[in-house]
């Protein structure tokens, strides 16, 4: 009953017969074999889901910068046809959401960087395969 009346302490909470069962979280450092911590990779090739949004953008830009990455890029608008971005940009605006996305695939492809841009809904698990396919076809492997 305390459980009840009381201000929670806690978040998660499970009851499991006799035993009270607290969900906490501890860090955890990945380490490669020899105990070095796992680096990401020079010129790897890494997939970042809702890839043109905000918080993706920062970590593709990071990516790019830092590790000259190869970046695979997805999200569940596709953008228009690169050969139309021009004249998308020019018709629609700088606050359209489509000519953003296409303004930081510019910037990133800026940096130097190789950048593939997919319309695919993670949720979905045939429109994932396809990408990861297409993935396989211009990079080889996923780092």
């Amino acid at each position: 009953m305390a459980e009840f009346t009381n201000l929670p302490q806690d978040l998660t909470v499970a009851y499991r017969g006799n035993s009270r069962w607290v969900q906490y979280y501890e860090p955890f450092r990945l380490q490669s074999r020899d105990g070095d911590p796992v680096l990401l990779r020079h010129n790897g090739v890494y997939l970042i889901t809702g890839g043109l949004g905000n918080d993706s953008f920062i970590r593709a830009k990071y990516l790019a910068e830092t590790f000259h990455a190869r970046l695979v890029l997805t999200g569940r608008t596709p953008l228009p046809d690169r050969e139309y971005w021009s004249q998308y940009l020019m018709l629609n605006g700088d606050q359209d959401p489509l000519s953003i996305k296409i303004k930081r695939v510019q910037e990133l492809e800026s940096l130097g960087v190789e950048i593939l841009v997919l319309g695919a809904d993670v949720s979905d698990e045939l429109d994932m395969r396809l990408a990861m396919q297409e993935v396989e076809q211009r990079f080889g492997v996923l780092n």
